[in-house]
């Protein structure tokens, strides 16, 4: 889903996409997104380094759950 999507905005809008996955599936999205802009990084979000305009999440954080605090 998420690899559609990076695909769908680059073709249609023009931008340049950094796919964030921890799925082994890399090899078959870097083969199928070739032709556009797509960076596929295979790597926790929380390490990712760089400035980016937009961020869009799909399928990601229901798996985190919420960050759960202590009581003071």
């Amino acid at each position: 889903m998420a690899g559609c999507f990076a695909k769908y905005v680059s073709e249609h809008y023009g931008v340049e996409v950094v796919a964030i996955t921890l799925s082994e599936n890399k090899r078959l999205m870097r083969e199928r997104y070739v032709e556009v802009p797509v960076e596929v990084l295979v790597q926790d979000y929380r390490d990712v380094q760089g400035v980016f305009d937009r961020i869009v999440s799909i399928g990601m954080f229901e798996h985190v759950g919420q960050k759960i605090t202590a009581p003071s």
